[in-house]
């Protein structure tokens, strides 16, 4: 038996792992799947950037002071960076294809509700790389966290603020059709890094606190509390539907559990080397995460080449043709980052 303090190596590629093996469904989330079967399971495909939340709370929040500050401020510098890289990279891509279309984007961006959405509310302004939110709020709240933990009181905090955000997060969303939510003209408060990075976060430092116990459980536990997450997540959209309260369905306390018992089972996996494609899965994550907005937008002008009838075909699979066709570009860059690592750590 093994627990966080003996082995945090098994841990991290349990949790590898499950990054890439979530990136399907991230690519579902942004394309969608066609058919009802299809909504359902992308409506349970919001079940992954929480997870993401999640690990990264459990592997940065830890309970000693230096260490976790150290791991604070290396999160901020690498989220920010790659922040700051996609917004550049998705601002580009958008006023190249505006500006094709001879659309004045501009002029739709510089609007004060407009900027206010992106800069508070984490919205983005263009429906290629509205999957920024992610990033976004995770570095928003990366930030807030080292300025709570300024004087190391960070683990007295943890618990208070998690009951906090959680109660805001369920209800400016998904239930905020409960209590008739208006905030400055909205009926409900989309995902940012207080209505969803950090109670997830938080979440992620708390199941760490309680690792041990992770391998205490039986991994049955598990595997039906995952199935009872994904149930719940579908009832609780039709509920709130039947009795026409449904606002909003980024988030469900199903989801939530889902999400919870997939890092439970990621984090308890055997100790063992990643091979294959698994070996570089932390990168490939991060690539396919960048990269499928584009690659979705591009991919029917790329099939068109080959006729209606394949490019109908493979758009049938929606984000699944997605996340298959992302993965060259992301190999191909994840080999040059993994390259200049190796350059790097050389010289």
């Amino acid at each position: 038996m093994t627990g966080i303090m003996n082995n945090t190596v098994s841990y991290g590629y349990g949790a590898d792992r499950l990054k890439l093996l979530l990136m399907p469904a991230v690519c579902v989330l942004s394309f969608g799947l066609p058919g009802t079967v299809g909504s359902a399971v992308r409506d349970l495909c919001r079940a992954a950037p929480l997870a993401f939340y999640i690990l990264c709370g459990f592997f940065v929040l830890t309970e000693e002071e230096e260490e976790r500050r150290k791991k604070l401020q290396r999160a901020i510098r690498s989220t920010g960076i790659f922040f700051l890289v996609l917004t550049l990279f998705y601002l580009g891509l958008n006023a190249l294809i505006f500006t094709l279309q001879g659309v004045d984007w501009v002029g739709s961006v510089l609007r004060k509700r407009v900027l206010f959405n992106f800069v508070v509310l984490c919205v983005w302004p263009f429906q290629t790389g509205e999957c920024l939110w992610f990033i976004q709020s995770l570095f928003y709240a990366w930030v807030l966290l080292r300025l709570l933990d300024l004087r190391g009181h960070l683990p007295v905090l943890i618990l208070p603020l998690f009951l906090v955000t959680t109660i805001l997060m369920l209800f400016s969303g998904e239930f905020a059709g409960l209590i008739h939510l208006i905030v400055l003209g909205y009926t409900y408060i989309p995902a940012n890094a207080v209505t969803r990075a950090l109670p997830y976060l938080l979440l992620g430092a708390l199941l760490r606190r309680r690792s041990e116990r992770l391998f205490l459980t039986n991994p049955l536990i598990w595997g039906g509390l995952l199935i009872l997450g994904m149930i719940l997540g579908l009832v609780e959209i039709l509920l709130l539907s039947y009795t026409g309260k449904l606002v909003y369905v980024g988030h469900t306390i199903g989801y939530g559990v889902t999400a919870f018992a997939l890092c439970c089972i990621a984090l308890v996996h055997p100790e063992e080397e990643l091979g294959g494609m698994f070996r570089h899965a932390r990168c490939l994550s991060r690539w396919i995460y960048a990269f499928h907005q584009p690659v979705g937008f591009f991919l029917p002008l790329l099939l068109s080449v080959f006729g209606e009838k394949v490019a109908s075909v493979v758009l049938s699979f929606g984000g699944i043709a997605v996340f298959v066709f992302t993965l060259l570009p992301a190999l191909l860059v994840g080999v040059c980052e993994y390259g200049f690592r190796r350059i790097v750590d050389i010289l």
